[in-house]
């Protein structure tokens, strides 16, 4: 699910590790799960894999894309 909504760039990761959800993601109607699984992600600090580690450059590019689509 969380794939989904990154590929869209309806959530993202900062350049500090923490996540940020899109302003229409906020705006859907809040239920308990929708809550838990997107709103309170929101700034809390990611853990990166040991193993296969996203670039850098790939973050800033997605971060980049998703700034532009608020």
């Amino acid at each position: 699910m969380h794939d989904r909504v990154f590929d869209r760039c309806l959530m993202s990761v900062d350049s500090k590790r923490r996540v940020a959800i899109s302003p229409s993601l906020k705006l859907k109607p809040e239920n308990h799960l929708h809550k838990a699984a997107f709103l309170d992600l929101q700034g809390r600090e990611i853990t990166m894999p040991e193993k296969f580690e996203p670039l850098k450059s790939s973050l800033d590019w997605h971060s980049g894309k998703f700034s532009a689509s608020e």
